[in-house]
This record gives C-alpha cells, sequence and structure tokens, in this order.
C-alpha cells in the first residue's frame, strides 16, 4: 500500500461524519477553528483509508502513527489543505501555501547549489517543503535545513527530486515527487 491524499480542509459537519464521537469530542476542545479543521480532516482521511478502527497515536517526536501493522502515515497541513501519505514503510509528505513568503526565509535553507537547479517561481516553495519531507523521514531533531537537508538532484520535467539527510551518523538519499497545484505545493517520498 503506498498512496497520497490531498483534500481540502474539511466543514464540521463534513468531518463529524467520519471522525469518531472520541475525535469529535477531543476536537471540540481545540481553541483554534482553524487547528481543528486541520485535525479533524486528516483524521477523517486516516479513516476513509484505514477504518473507523484503526487507532491514531503520536510517537516520541510528535508524529502521527496507527496501530496497523506495517502501515506507516505521515501528515501535513496548511492553509489550502491538508496532506497524508501512507506506505508499508517510513514515509513522509509536505504540503506549503504557494501565498508564503520563502523568499524571506531563503537564507536559511535555499543553497546556491539548489537555487540553480530550477527558476520555476515555485522553486522555492518545492525546496523548502522537500526539506520539511527529509526533515520528517528523517525522524532527528534539530536538524539545520541547509546544512544537514539538501536537494542534490531535480528532474523538473518529471517533477522528481533526490535528497540527501547528513548527520555524524547517517549519510541517506531520498526520492521524492512533487506537485505544483494552483495554490499549493506537495512533496511526498517515493
Amino acid at each position: 500500500m503506498k498512496s497520497l491524499h490531498i483534500s481540502r480542509l474539511l466543514t464540521d459537519k463534513e468531518a463529524r461524519r467520519e471522525v469518531s464521537p472520541e475525535e469529535w469530542a477531543a476536537a471540540q476542545q481545540m481553541q483554534l477553528p482553524r487547528r481543528r479543521q486541520e485535525w479533524l480532516t486528516w483524521h477523517a482521511m486516516v479513516r476513509r483509508v484505514l477504518g473507523r478502527e484503526v487507532a491514531i497515536s503520536y510517537n516520541a517526536l510528535g508524529a502521527p502513527q496507527v496501530d496497523t501493522p506495517h502501515i506507516y502515515i505521515s501528515v501535513s497541513h496548511c492553509n489550502e489543505g491538508v496532506a497524508v501519505s501512507f506506505a508499508e514503510r517510513r514515509c513522509a509528505v509536505d504540503i506549503e501555501s504557494l501565498t508564503r513568503n520563502f523568499e524571506r526565509v531563503a537564507p536559511r535553507y535555499l543553497t546556491t547549489q539548489e537555487a540553480l537547479l530550477s527558476h520555476d517561481d515555485a522553486w522555492k516553495a518545492v525546496v523548502w517543503s522537500a526539506k520539511e519531507t527529509l526533515y520528517k523521514y528523517a525522524a532527528e531533531e534539530g536538524l539545520d535545513f541547509r546544512d544537514q537537508l539538501s536537494i542534490i538532484a531535480a528532474d523538473t520535467s518529471r517533477h522528481r527530486l533526490r535528497g540527501r539527510i547528513t548527520t555524524a551518523t547517517r549519510c541517506e538519499e531520498v526520492e521524492m515527487g512533487y506537485m505544483v497545484l494552483r495554490r499549493a505545493v506537495v512533496v511526498f517520498t517515493l
């Protein structure tokens, strides 16, 4: 099983039909309406794919996980929607709004070599999202987006990226795909 699901944020009425009563009650305790919508949407997406009985919890790093054997999930959300990746091995996904100002933070994550890989208007968003995806995939706290997470190759015609995670104890390459949607970019491990 390997699948990627992308959804707009669900309304409370839509989400209530798909989540468990316990999830609905937990969501009602959330103070921020946007956060509640994001949380309910991704829980509904997990329910659609894995069923209502699967238990959702969080690992030691705060990443969501399910109790279904050999199924991994990754979740991301932004103002434009929610993305959930499902796989039989470790996976990661990130979704970012294209209205976000990536230029302002580019010096903290974008190297000269990465900037030269594409001249597409959405490229800074793609690289940021790819590094968020690598960070989730690495499952290590405190990684530096500029020095330890790298985009080493891009095939923009096929929407493919190769990233590298480099730490004192590992050097791992990760294949990723990406999509530039009308208002968001999504990057996911392959």
